[in-house]
């Protein structure tokens, strides 16, 4: 059997990639919230505003649904 040989820029790629992906995952994790107040602070920022308030599904009645 023969080895494979990967090409120079094909490893520095992959390197760059792999330490793109680290970096981002490090930046995800210092983002994150420290507690539990924090993440609910930044929860209910994020609803306010979206245009969902009056929306209710009282009307979607499935009582006359038969899967049988």
């Amino acid at each position: 059997m023969t080895d494979y040989k990967f090409s120079t820029q094909i490893k520095r790629l992959s390197i760059a990639l792999i330490i793109i992906g680290a970096i981002g995952i490090a930046f995800g994790f210092y983002s994150a919230p420290s507690n539990v107040e924090e993440a609910k602070e930044i929860v209910a920022s994020m609803s306010h505003g979206d245009g969902h308030e009056g929306d209710s599904h009282e009307g979607d009645s499935h009582e006359g649904d038969s899967h049988e």
